[in-house]
């Protein structure tokens, strides 16, 4: 691990995790997936989109639900910062599908690992040319819109 990944943090509201947690369980047995919302490493949204390869082992974000956040995100003051997904059979750790699909080295990667579980694990990572580092995830009580 470099340097600059070391301890990296992801902020993000427990009404955003909870409503990320609620679009996986709605996608399966597929992937669920979304963008996230915010400022440098602290989410305030997430959104919530279609995943239009409908598997349950690989995710393809809308386009126009992607195109929809940024402009709402844009509106509001935010970046687009990240996006999440689920693992519906699996653990909350990037396969070789995820890596080799990230293609924004800046943004937040969050899975949401269930294996059938109401609600398992949620875990971040930054992944940059091939590599994957996980972030620690802090999450606050405060209050922002949760999912669109």
């Amino acid at each position: 691990m470099d340097d600059h990944q070391a301890g990296t943090v992801i902020e993000i509201p427990e009404l955003v995790v909870s409503a990320m947690w609620a679009h996986a369980q709605t996608a399966v047995p597929d992937e669920a997936c979304g963008l996230l919302a915010g400022r440098d490493s602290a989410v305030r949204m997430a959104y919530c989109l279609t995943n239009i390869a409908a598997s349950p082992s690989r995710y393809t974000v809308d386009p126009t639900g992607h195109f929809g956040a940024l402009q709402h995100a844009e509106r509001n003051g935010w970046d687009l910062i990240g996006v999440f997904h689920s693992h519906p059979h699996g653990p909350a750790v990037p396969s070789a599908t995820d890596i080799a699909g990230a293609l924004e080295p800046g943004w937040h990667y969050l899975i949401l690992g269930f294996a059938g579980r109401r609600r398992g694990e949620l875990r971040a990572y930054r992944i940059r040319e091939g590599a994957a580092w996980e972030e620690d995830v802090v999450t606050t009580n405060r209050r922002f819109a949760s999912c669109s």
